[in-house]
Parts: structure tokens; sequence; C-alpha cells
């Protein structure tokens, strides 16, 4: 390989103040093995971070190496304490030629800025804590600055050239520079070495908590869509739609992040929800969340008026007299019945209608019965032709819904009667049909029974099995 020269560096002490870095440069040169040289005063210039420095020196090289040339200085670092250095060499050995060479180092950086820590990572208004400069030299001062995310309006100085360290309470004042959970409160720290400025470095940010103050209203108001309430004084079981709205206030500028409403354990994430009323107990659970998370929940139990399907209890209907006497052949019919209906604040509706129409007739005739109270008992006479049997509908009803019911009763009673037509004939009853043998009597047939051509008569042991299978 022959000859050549190399540089290297030793890093020595650092002055932190300055910012700068005491080095060492050495410039070598080298002979391989069976090489030799020499010379007295062979000239060259080394240049470290820009600056030369030429020299003069005596060599003597015979397969080894030789420090040729060396300078100590000061290097100074760039404003962030960062440092690369180069230096270069040329070297005329007067005998083997002139030899170069190039070298540079990354030195250690230097602390700079001071890097602040705090003494919370949460506070809330009217809350002190503490702020930690963690200078690197005692020759350090700072000015410490405190703000609401970088919002310039809110750039406070609260500590000027302090050596260390400072503390600061979170004003009440603030609390409309914090509107979401997203705002933090920034602690900014600028370090200064005399006048001169070293830079800034902030601290952790740090989460502020709103206090109780802050926290959003939320109010449940209700409304009765189908205005039930307006006519009955209340919310009707299984009629009434209940709307439930949730009136929102938001503090210090605070917004709507999310609300839910949740009646009978179903939630809904709305800020109206339309619910049927179908217990008598509603409960309703409401939940708002402000840009700063705050939360705030409610709970109220609506009281749902009782409703049920208008009920007949009994129902009895006997012919009779016009006095009411029981008689089974009587013009009249004793209607008595038991009904309930949901008072609704003894206002709802009660109606009760009896309709009489003539079996195999069109046309019928209705009596609307008066009522006297929601729960009552009574009866009521009407006008029935016991030559006709009739179909008796009974209809009780409220503002709401209806129940029916519905029976036949049939003519008075007579043994033998002839349809009017003179083709007619009816055995225990009257008889309401031209050609027709109508009979409402158990009847036995002793002789056997013919019909047309066809002969329904059995034996008297036929009879006896037919007896034992029907319980007679």
């Amino acid at each position: 390989m022959g000859y050549w020269t190399s540089i290297t560096f030793s890093q020595g002490q650092q002055d932190i103040v300055n910012n700068r870095t005491y080095l060492t440069v050495y410039l070598s040169m080298h002979a391989s093995s069976g090489y030799w040289a020499e010379y007295t005063t062979a000239p060259g210039t080394l240049t470290v971070n820009g600056v030369s420095y030429p020299f003069t020196t005596h060599f003597k090289v015979n397969g080894n190496s030789q420090v040729i040339y060396s300078v100590g200085v000061w290097i100074n670092h760039e404003f962030d304490g960062t440092k690369r250095v180069a230096a270069s060499a040329s070297f005329n050995t007067r005998v083997v030629g002139t030899l170069t060479a190039s070298n540079s180092a990354t030195l250690t950086t230097i602390p700079r800025a001071s890097s602040p820590t705090t003494s919370k990572s949460t506070v809330t208004f009217g809350e002190s804590f503490d702020i930690y400069t963690h200078r690197k030299s005692t020759a350090f001062t700072h000015d410490v600055y405190v703000m609401a995310n970088n919002n310039p309006s809110t750039y406070t100085k609260i500590a000027d050239k302090i050596p260390t360290d400072t503390s600061w309470t979170l004003p009440e004042s603030w609390k409309e520079y914090f509107p979401t959970a997203e705002v933090k409160l920034i602690i900014r720290v600028f370090t200064f070495n005399g006048s001169t400025s070293l830079g800034s470095i902030d601290a952790p940010p740090i989460t502020v908590k709103p206090t109780p103050d802050m926290l959003p209203d939320c109010e449940i108001s209700v409304a009765d869509e189908t205005e039930n309430f307006l006519k009955y004084g209340g919310f009707v079981q299984g009629q009434s739609k209940v709307k439930i709205t949730l009136n929102n206030t938001f503090k210090y500028n605070a917004h709507l992040r999310s609300q839910s409403i949740t009646v009978d354990n179903i939630t809904y994430n709305t800020g109206t929800q339309i619910v049927d009323a179908t217990n008598q107990l509603l409960k309703i659970k409401s939940k708002v969340i402000d840009s700063r998370n705050g939360e705030t929940v409610k709970n109220n139990t609506l009281e749902i008026m009782q409703w049920h399907p208008p009920i007949i209890d009994a129902i009895k209907i006997e012919r009779c007299k016009a006095d009411g006497t029981e008689d089974g052949n009587g013009d009249y019919i004793n209607v008595s019945y038991d009904v309930i209906i949901s008072r609704l604040n003894d206002k709802n509706l009660k109606s009760l209608v009896i309709k009489l129409s003539k079996q195999e007739a069109t046309g019928e005739t209705s009596y609307s019965i008066p009522i006297s109270d929601y729960e009552t008992s009574g009866n009521t006479i009407i006008e029935c032709s016991s030559d006709y049997a009739w179909n008796i509908e009974i209809k009780l009803k409220d503002a709401f819904a209806e129940s029916v019911y519905t029976q036949l009763i049939g003519t008075g009673f007579t043994l033998i009667d002839f349809h009017n037509s003179g083709r007619g004939m009816a055995i225990g009853k009257v008889s309401e049909q031209a050609n027709l043998f109508d009979v409402n009597l158990q009847t036995k047939f002793r002789q056997g029974i013919k019909i047309g051509d066809i002969d329904y008569t059995i034996s008297q042991s036929e009879y006896e099995i037919l007896a034992q299978l029907i319980g007679e």
C-alpha cells in the first residue's frame, strides 16, 4: 500500500454554558511493511472545521505509523446543541510526494433548552401545580408561559427569568377557553443563557377536568302525541304515545357530544323519542355528554293511567212480563248486566247499547242504556214479542274500544202453534215460518220414523245401545 496519511479525533470537555466542545485532531503518516521514508522539514496544512493550521514537521517511518501533527481547538455547536465536525489535510513529504486525508465526526450533543415537567398530569380550575424546569446549567434562567392549545389569546407569561421551578393555579376565569376535552393546558419554558435564548420546550400537555358547575344541564319534557293528556288529564295506557324530549343547556362554550334516552331498559341514541304508553309506570333515563366529556344523567318515572278494553263481566237475558216478572211466554226480556269501563279521571266515554233483530229478518232496534258509573250492575226491560226468535247484541263501548256480547232468544213457549199462513206448525214454541214443522221439545218416536221412502226405524236392541251411548 506504500505511504498514506489519516486524521483522527479525540473529544474532550464540553462547555455547556457556551455551547462548545474541546476537540483534539491528530494527523498521522503510515508506511506499509518494507517501506521507509524520512525528512526533517516537510510542510503541510491541517484544516479543522474550516480553519487551516499550517505546520512543518520532521517525520521518519519504517513500516510503521507516526503522528506528525495535532491541534486542539474549541468547536462551537449549533443552536440546538448538535455538531458534526470535518477535517482535511495536505502533507508534502518532499520524498514520496504529497499525501492527503479527510475525516468527520459527530460530537456529543450539548443540552441546551430545559425540558420541563409538571407535578400533575390532570388539573381542574382553581387547582395549583408545580412546574419543574430541569435546567442543564446553573447559569441558565427561564421564562414560563401557559396557554390553552396554542390559543394566542390565552398566551400568558407566569414567570420571568426564574432559575429553577415555579407553581401556578389554573384560574376559574379560564373555563371558557376549554370547550372540548381535546383542548389541553400547555406549559412552555424558554431557556436563557444570560440574555441569549436557547430555545423553548413544552412540558407534556395537561388534561383539564371540568368543575361541577361546567357540566351540562338536562331537563326531560314529555308530551302526548295523541292529545289524550289534554282530554283525560294524563297519559292513557295502551293509547297514548309519549313524546320524550331532552332540553339540554351547555356552559362555557361547550357543545353536545352525545345524548340518549332509555325507556324501560331500551336505549335510543337521540334527544327526541316517541314511545307507546304500555305500562302504568314508564321509567325514563336521560344521558347527555358534552364536548368536555362532562356527563349528566337524569331519571324520571312517568305515571300512566290504567286502561283496559270495556269488560262485560256478566249478562243474563230471560223472557218476562212488562213488570219484570219472569215468564217464559212473556213479550218482554229482562237484561241484567255487570260492566266495567276504565275511569280515566271520570272523563272516559261510557256507552251501553242493546240491539234486537228478528231472526231471518232485516232491520234492528237499538236501545241506549244509561249507566251511572264506570263499574256498575243493573238491568233493563225491553219489549220483545214472544212470537219471534230474536238476536240480542249488547255493545259496551268507551272512547277507545268496544266489547260485544250476543245471544239468541227463542219464542215464547206454547205446546202447539200453527203458522198464520196455515202451512206451518210448531211444537213447544211459536210457529215462525211457513212450510216448516218446527219442534222445540225433546222427542221420542216410539213407532219408528220414515222420511220419504227411507225408513229410519231402529230395533229395541239398537235403541238400547244408542241410549247407552248418549247417556240415557
